[in-house]
């Protein structure tokens, strides 16, 4: 059976489901943090911030981080432990 996964979750639920729902195909994946981030992060001292086009979750989050794995499950590992 594939593995499945149902779309954006925090690395709390990833952490504690063991990353059992994580898929362990290639990918893409986004990582997305508060708007405050964009700051405490001095994302505006490197880019303009009037031209920056971040995309952005129904919860308010901005995607500040994308990249492709082999492994999605494994990425994830090492991003988070």
């Amino acid at each position: 059976m594939p593995d499945t996964f149902s779309g954006p979750q925090t690395l709390g639920t990833l952490r504690s489901n063991c990353w059992k729902n994580v898929p362990s195909q290639s990918g893409i994946y986004w990582w997305y943090f508060p708007p405050e981030c964009v700051h405490s992060f001095r994302v505006t001292e490197y880019c303009d911030e009037q031209s920056l086009n971040l995309r952005m979750a129904a919860d308010g989050k901005f995607c500040l981080y994308v990249d492709v794995a082999k492994s999605l499950k494994e990425r994830m590992k090492w991003h988070a432990e």
